[in-house]
């Protein structure tokens, strides 16, 4: 079975759990942790689909076949499988008695949650160079295993603990560095040659880390590039599923939403450090992209 492009649906974490028939109690619409779950053939998702959010699989038993970016997987036990949200996948078949364990969690909970350093450089990786199938030694998943499984007792838990929020947070980066480690030991470079488009947006995403704090406008990077901004525009939409500018506006708004967590910071030096003229000009930007204005975000959190 096969979609058109413009065809393929795009899930968001509650519709993605919904269509797995999973039980969304005490679920949130940017994170989701499952452990020992076992996998059924699932003819409803025998298609191409993309999600709003990254995917982190461990097989813990049993193989499973999955499609993304138009290449065929192969994944037994003790491999994962880590998605990016652009990635376009379908889940193909799982053999009888499969058992994995799962994360998932938008670039809106990175924003609020995490706190690793080298975050961006990681996720950039898994977005735009990395292989999806990553095979560690036994020692390294099983510890991948663990802190999975401590981060669902710490998600599934957090009401019954006064600091219940502040623990899945440093448990959530612990995850993130054991990732983030695997990645730099096991994630093999995909075996291919990149078109000049999309070299030209991981450039454009490296510079974009880099500076998105100082520089918000598409002419500048497209100058920086040597593109006319149109070109640069419709190239990154091409790639990644969104425009130069959204992805700019992307950037700004998770690290303005990670900084307003930061309560010894007040929403005006938020705005400076994101190099906003003023904090009038930095609240409406903030919530035109969030429906929030900044002081209304921090009650909410």
């Amino acid at each position: 079975m096969a979609n058109k492009l413009k065809d393929i649906p795009v899930f968001n974490l509650l519709d993605f759990v919904q269509e797995h028939s999973i039980d969304v109690e005490s679920f949130s619409n940017d994170f989701v942790v499952k452990i020992d779950t076992e996998v059924y053939e699932n003819e409803k998702l025998d298609y191409l689909y993309r999600t709003e959010f990254f995917f982190v699989i461990l097989v813990l038993r049993g193989e499973m076949v999955v499609s993304i970016n138009n290449q065929e997987y192969k994944v037994h036990e003790h491999q994962l499988v880590v998605t990016a949200p652009n990635d376009i996948k379908r889940s193909l078949c799982a053999s009888e008695g499969s058992i994995v364990t799962g994360v998932a969690f938008t670039p809106n909970f990175l924003a609020q949650i995490a706190e690793f350093k080298n975050l961006p450089e990681v996720f950039n990786y898994i977005s735009y160079q990395g292989s999806p199938l990553w095979s560690p030694e036994i020692t390294d998943f099983m510890r991948m295993k663990e802190v999975t499984e401590q981060l669902s007792f710490r998600y599934y838990g957090q009401k019954e603990h006064p600091f219940g929020k502040e623990i899945l947070k440093n448990v959530f980066n612990i995850f993130l560095y054991e990732l983030g480690g695997i990645a730099q030991k096991y994630a093999p470079v995909k075996n291919t040659t990149f078109t000049r488009k999309e070299h030209l947006v991981m450039q454009f995403v490296n510079m974009l880390q880099k500076r998105f704090k100082e520089q918000r406008n598409v002419q500048y990077y497209a100058n920086e590039l040597n593109v006319n901004p149109k070109y640069l525009t419709q190239t990154v939409k091409e790639v990644s599923g969104k425009s130069a500018g959204e992805l700019i506006d992307d950037f700004v708004i998770q690290e303005a939403k990670l900084l307003l967590t930061d309560a010894s910071l007040s929403i005006s030096e938020v705005g400076d450090i994101l190099h906003f003229s003023d904090q009038s000009f930095f609240g409406k930007f903030f919530k035109r992209h969030t429906g929030f204005s900044p002081s209304e975000f921090r009650k909410v959190e």
